[in-house]
């Protein structure tokens, strides 16, 4: 909380977009500053001796970008099965593009940076790949570290 020139308080919070999706049974969210652009499936390269997770790389605007499971990519284990309509959503970190499959999108909501909880758990070990919990209107979801995610042995993107 801070003063304005009136002399009122206000608050400091401030406000996040998120786009929230479900994949592997679970809700999931990712800052909506940080997604390009979500497509349907389409075919993607493989490539010989990647991780389970790494399903390919896709040619998005004339740049290979890497795709993964996110579900297999957190260590959820559930068969993964494509259609035509299973949405990919592209979102950039920094320098470096990553493709999401998931399994729906579930829609985008506005929250509060206090609505972020349990980021000090979620930090360490099993759930690197978290930034924290959010309060939403679905429920509670989890947050994505997209930096973590994006770090695989193999991309030096």
């Amino acid at each position: 909380m801070s003063k304005n020139e009136t002399g009122s308080v206000e608050s400091t919070n401030k406000q996040l977009q998120v786009l929230q999706f479900v994949t592997h049974g679970h809700l999931f969210c990712v800052d909506l500053f940080k997604v390009t652009q979500i497509i349907d499936f389409v075919a993607l390269q493989t490539v010989p001796g990647a991780p389970q997770y790494f399903k390919g790389l896709l040619d998005f605007h004339g740049q290979d970008i890497p795709v993964v499971d996110l579900g297999e990519r957190l260590g959820i284990k559930c068969e993964s099965k494509y259609t035509l309509e299973t949405p990919i959503v592209i979102c950039k970190d920094g320098s470096k593009h990553i493709g999401l499959i998931i399994d729906e999108i579930v829609g985008v909501e506005t929250i509060e940076d206090t609505d972020l909880q349990m980021q000090e758990l979620l930090q360490h070990g099993f759930a690197t790949f978290l930034q924290g919990t959010l309060k939403t209107k679905k429920g509670d979801s989890l947050l994505l570290n997209l930096d973590k995610v994006c770090k695989f042995d193999f991309y030096k993107g």
